[in-house]
């Protein structure tokens, strides 16, 4: 049904050409047997990687290829490539199609079935289908890693900067590939610090914003009035000057790069969608979900264990993206009855799996919140209670509250 995406030439050539140049196996190791459409490719690449592991020269003896017609074709594979100018080329080619060729097997297997039992979570497991998808790419090489060493070192911008200075020395900003998750209470100013690390992002890379709790034009009312300096409340309730007015109006125009999806009550199969789509489609260097804990959760287990479900998918599509992706998430209440109100790791809500899944975990703290009195400028925390690659730590922070903005 699908043939246009089997390339038995393909894998002839790929097979052939390790044949003639065995070292040449080490540098595709990211092809494997399921990308080879045919039994019998299949069969004589899984030997090939026992051969490549064990030191051993690819030919049949040393491969156990004792039944005659297997040999024969075996032997035949030599006379086949001569064509194969670009291998890697191909070997990416025969990558994506072959991809490309077991996602629709599986998809048209959901279609059947489907249409047998009408009760089938058809996005749950098209969404399950995306991650698992294996998007094969080439190692990191060498030269790549060295460069990005040598950028470190002239200190060019690796990673991207939250715009807090303090803060990215400790995490290195974010990376690429990398899930991150910032914690608070409700009412602590999670959404604030989304706002005011995007105004900083969005003028030199491309944002994407899934709010699953407010609309477009409040995160850009935010955002604008954390760029222009302008007491939120005032734009709010419309007690703004004419001056003020106008100076909010330029400052929304200049607000180009980010894209923000307000939809709302998305389960994990429409927020991996709406994910994909702003990378491929608007190209967006990073994205934050805002927050995890309203992806709608339609599968028969435990809350906490979907939200799991939900971190281990935002994980997984990050790697494949090779984008960092931001989740906003909830302290539970027991930090309210503390008597130490700086928040746990272990008060992350409903799921442990969260902490597990994530390569960096901030927490949001301002004392202040605590008290009736609330100060315009108060100072604040961002614990950085876990961080795969920076390290653990408390980093001193100020909020200006009639800006809604942490710096």
């Amino acid at each position: 049904m699908f043939e246009k995406y089997m390339h038995q030439d393909f894998e002839q050539w790929i097979l052939a050409e390790f044949l003639k140049n065995n070292d040449l196996f080490g540098n595709f190791q990211h092809l494997k047997k399921e990308h080879f459409l045919w039994e019998e490719h299949q069969k004589i690449y899984e030997k090939m990687e026992k051969c490549y592991a064990k030191g051993l020269p690819f030919l049949a003896s040393k491969m156990g290829i004792q039944d005659e017609k297997e040999k024969e074709y075996f032997v035949s594979l030599s006379q086949c490539g001569g064509y194969a100018v670009n291998l890697k080329a191909i070997v990416e080619d025969l990558i994506k199609d072959s991809e490309k060729y077991n996602a629709l097997v599986e998809a048209n297997k959901l279609i059947t079935l489907a249409n047998e039992e009408p009760d089938v979570d058809v996005f749950g497991t098209l969404s399950a289908l995306a991650v698992n998808i294996s998007c094969s790419k080439l190692p990191t090489s060498v030269e790549q890693m060295m460069q990005e060493l040598y950028n470190k070192m002239d200190g060019k911008e690796v990673g991207i900067s939250t715009g807090i200075d303090d803060l990215d020395e400790n995490m290195n900003g974010f990376q690429n590939g990398r899930l991150y998750i910032i914690g608070a209470r409700s009412g602590m100013g999670k959404s604030a610090f989304m706002c005011s690390v995007v105004e900083k992002i969005e003028q030199k890379k491309r944002v994407g914003i899934i709010s699953l709790e407010m609309l477009d034009k409040e995160l850009f009312q935010r955002i604008a009035c954390i760029r222009g300096k302008i007491p939120h409340w005032k734009i709010e309730k419309g007690k703004c000057s004419d001056n003020e007015a106008d100076q909010y109006h330029e400052k929304l125009l200049t607000i180009k790069n980010v894209f923000i999806n307000d939809e709302g009550s998305m389960n994990r199969g429409g927020i991996i969608a709406t994910v994909r789509k702003m990378v491929k489609k608007q190209k967006c260097d990073i994205v934050f979900i805002d927050h995890i804990g309203l992806i709608r959760v339609e599968g028969k287990n435990n809350l906490a264990h979907e939200i799991g479900e939900n971190t281990a998918a935002l994980k997984s599509l990050s790697k494949e993206l090779n984008i960092p992706i931001v989740g906003l998430c909830q302290i539970n209440r027991s930090a309210e009855s503390a008597n130490e109100k700086m928040p746990t790791l272990a008060q992350l809500r409903d799921s442990g799996r969260i902490e597990e899944d994530s390569d960096c975990v901030i927490l949001l703290f301002r004392e202040a919140y605590y008290s009736q009195n609330q100060p315009e400028i108060e100072n604040c925390v961002y614990k950085i209670a876990k961080c795969r690659n920076g390290k653990r730590c408390e980093v001193k922070g100020m909020f200006e509250g009639q800006y809604m903005h942490f710096t």
